[in-house]
């Protein structure tokens, strides 16, 4: 059986990993549908942001509980992220915190 704390770490580990994925696709989501579906668009938009919400929130938790080897890894965010993100931002005007 692992201890509490280790418990702790991998399930923030996790998080940080699933819920930057979930906000990503939630991002292609919104992008990939037709004007004329407004409907999908905002409910994408809102998956979008709670996951942002989500995702900020489980940061704030991690801080100094993950090891900075994961931090490091380019598990949770790669070199190419913000780059990514702001040419998506650019292209679909969609806002991407």
């Amino acid at each position: 059986m692992i201890s509490k704390q280790t418990f702790i770490n991998q399930s923030l580990e996790l998080n940080l990993f699933f819920l930057r994925i979930m906000k990503e696709h939630s991002i292609f989501l919104e992008a990939a549908f037709a004007m004329k579906d407004r409907n999908l668009i905002a409910q994408a938009d809102a998956f979008k942001n709670e996951f942002a919400r989500l995702l900020s929130f489980a940061i704030s938790l991690s801080d100094g509980a993950i090891p900075s080897r994961v931090l490091k890894s380019d598990e949770i965010v790669t070199k190419y992220t913000s780059e990514a993100e702001r040419a998506t931002e650019f292209v679909t005007g969609i806002s991407i915190d």
